[in-house]
């Protein structure tokens, strides 16, 4: 690897072109055994063309490094590399070559997605097709805006700019580009509700598709304008016309054996079938979506057509397949999800990485710039004292120097404290950009929290305080239901916050696989489970690794009224009118009722150093009596009149003050009290509370 690499590096100015680079690569991944290796060599010699000031070699490399990281979905690092290539193509004045690598950065931006920065450099890239006259370009520039307006719902703003690219590229007679944009102006139109313009465009479209006999692009006009004319909203519906389009779609699409696309149109024209009635053709058109979806394993194509499935079943009146694909849904749903919410949490913590590096950097190169102000105004002042001591008679000529170089010296430093400003303008408009990704995972994280309408079709007198300290949080709440089992979970991760977040996500997906997968659903061998999983998950092979989390997890027979409760170093709280003799539990009586606070097995779930099994405890449960799980967040509030922490003690006063009320009231002055309780203070913690009535 290494002789590799000095040849490269020696005989670089000899090949210092696009071409000969690019023979180059392609010899190191054919000589790599490692992705990691091949972009070591890149790293490598990035360092080395830098020292060398070879612009050339070290755009090119740059740019190689920054397509491997893209390809890795590792967006911001791609972009950091992006933006050294780009800057040295712009050193040695290929401009074209820095039209594309701008270009690159857009699209990057795009895939985050960040559509400000994407557009920002899209603009960047079309200064300079307009500089050179690339009209190609020019039109795919137009293209791409619009496409980022159509991802935000400005439609007008998109078709605007879908006009600019068509006129160019009718010029052009690029009948290709040409019917690509015919059908991006058909879709808009279609958002827009503007369903007659957008049949017109999607025939235009059709007719160049056919013109160069493009499969794909013809099933995929044919797929649109089938969509219209099944549309309910469209006053000019056609049911007929949009049948015979999906089954010419579905023809073509099975000839070019486009798996994707017959999955789409198999669900379509079942869901066309669906509102006419004619549920059999339609469970028909439905199953081999699914059945092909299965075959692909593509969980989001599952979700779409078991859902499609589960709401045929129940039409027809057959509840227990219906009741089978609402599971097949909601597992699917939660691989989805779960996929997304990783993806989009490791790019945050991708985000958060690169952003600090480059704010050291900054930091750095400001606190260099003010060590050499200073030593250079420290110099001007020695130099003027000697010169004052050994030239009298200059006196004057050394008086108006000094002045000069100090009046240049202090407009460097009004030049240093602006580009300070400047910089920090830069790192407060990233923090935004930050918050707005995080607020993106929030939203992610929200989808994989159970809704309140799932709850109830769990399990309807149940209600879940769900309180997070910052934008995301550490804690979650798990709810699942398999035949008679009813199956949930409160949960406290390491930390709260963003780090909190990442276990959060992983905790759910875990839980997921442990029930799912492994059809585990006794409470103790579920945390067994977990805890396995979590630990190869987090590769806590060392003492120092503390990741983790607490939870309390029961498994409540709705035919025997049995509840099986197993927690690691959470409690589960359980009261009752009836004196029973609980294992493992502390009694208090109040009121007529007794509260029963089980103990968990002392061990977090994740920890390296603690080894063991998790216990169990069954509990016989009667009407009306209550059970509760919480996180630590509600008992660590600080606050009252002498701004202690809330405690257990507390809190169990509060469970048997509320738990005869209905169970959304319960709710409610739980809260209530959580908010008089912390007054004017800082939310300690995560606070997650659920309750059930039997």
């Amino acid at each position: 690897m290494n002789i590799i690499l000095i040849f490269i590096l020696l005989f670089s100015n000899l090949f210092a072109n696009t071409d000969s680079s690019n023979f180059f690569f392609i010899k190191i991944k054919s000589t790599c055994d490692t992705c990691k290796e091949y972009i070591e060599v890149c790293e490598k010699a990035i360092k080395y063309f830098k020292r060398n000031n070879n612009y050339l070699n070290l755009a090119i490399f740059s740019e190689k490094a920054g397509d491997f990281y893209c390809n890795k979905n590792s967006y911001y690092r791609a972009i950091q590399y992006y933006n050294l290539s780009v800057k040295n193509y712009l050193t040695i004045d290929s401009l074209y070559k820095a039209g594309l690598l701008y270009k690159k950065i857009g699209k990057t931006y795009e895939n985050i997605p960040n559509y400000p920065e994407a557009l920002n450099n899209y603009y960047k890239s079309y200064k300079i097709w307009e500089k050179i006259n690339n009209k190609k370009e020019i039109a795919s520039f137009y293209n791409s805006i619009g496409l980022i307006f159509h991802y935000q719902g400005l439609e007008t703003k998109a078709i605007n700019n879908y006009f600019k690219a068509l006129e160019i590229v009718k010029n052009l007679k690029n009948d290709y580009a040409t019917a690509m944009v015919y059908n991006n102006i058909g879709v808009s139109y279609h958002y827009s509700k503007e369903y007659d313009s957008s049949i017109v465009f999607y025939n235009k479209a059709l007719s160049m598709f056919e013109k160069i006999k493009d499969n794909y692009g013809i099933s995929m006009s044919l797929m649109n304008l089938a969509n219209i004319y099944s549309d309910t909203e469209y006053p000019k519906r056609n049911p007929q016309l949009a049948e015979k389009f999906f089954k010419k779609a579905i023809g073509i699409k099975e000839k070019i054996n486009d798996k994707v696309g017959l999955v789409s149109a198999y669900t379509s024209i079942s869901a066309l079938y669906q509102s006419l009635n004619q549920y059999q053709i339609a469970i028909q058109y439905a199953l081999k979506a699914y059945n092909m979806a299965n075959e692909m394993k593509n969980y989001r194509l599952i979700m779409e057509s078991s859902f499609l499935l589960s709401q045929l079943y129940k039409q027809i009146k057959n509840f227990e397949k219906a009741y089978e694909f609402r599971t097949v849904w909601s597992v699917s749903k939660d691989s989805v999800l779960s996929e997304s919410a990783i993806k989009t949490l490791n790019q945050l913590r991708e985000q958060f990485n690169a952003e600090q590096r480059e704010k050291d950097i900054q930091i750095a190169e400001s606190k260099l710039k003010e060590k050499e102000l200073k030593l250079r105004q420290q110099q001007i002042i020695i130099y003027t004292s000697l010169g004052g001591a050994l030239m009298l008679v200059l006196l004057i000529g050394v008086i108006y120097n000094s002045y000069s170089q100090k009046k240049k010296a202090n407009k460097l430093l009004e030049a240093q404290n602006v580009e300070i400003s400047r910089q920090k303008s830069i790192i407060e408009q990233k923090n935004e950009n930050i918050i707005a990704s995080i607020n993106y995972a929030k939203r992610i994280q929200d989808a994989l929290l159970p809704s309140i309408k799932e709850i109830d079709y769990i399990y309807q007198r149940a209600f879940v305080l769900y309180k997070p300290k910052d934008i995301v949080s550490g804690d979650f709440y798990w709810f699942v239901r398999i035949n008679n089992l009813i199956i949930f979970a409160v949960a406290d991760c390491t930390g709260h916050g963003v780090p909190g977040a990442f276990m959060s996500i992983l905790g759910t997906y875990t839980l997921n696989q442990v029930v799912r997968e492994y059809n585990i659903t006794e409470p103790d061998e579920i945390l067994n489970k977990l805890n396995e999983l979590l630990k190869i998950a987090l590769h806590t092979n060392e003492k120092n690794i503390k990741d983790g989390m607490d939870i309390a997890i029961c498994c409540f027979n709705t035919n025997t009224n049995l509840l099986k409760y197993a927690g690691a170093n959470t409690p589960l709280y359980y009261i009752s009118c009836e004196n029973n003799k609980i294992e493992n539990s502390e009694k208090i009586e109040s009121n007529g009722y007794y509260l029963y606070e089980v103990m968990p097995t002392k061990m977090p779930i994740g920890d390296f150093e603690k080894q063991g099994s998790f216990s169990m405890v069954n509990i016989n449960v009667s009407s009306g009596d209550m059970l509760y799980l919480t996180s630590d967040g509600y008992t660590d509030q600080f606050g009252g009149d002498k701004d202690k922490k809330l405690k257990r003690s507390n809190f169990k006063k509060i469970l048997i003050k509320i738990c005869n009320e209905p169970i959304n009231k319960q709710k409610e002055m739980l809260n209530d009290f959580f908010e008089e309780w912390k007054g004017n203070n800082e939310q300690t913690d995560d606070v997650c509370v659920i309750g059930i009535k039997f």
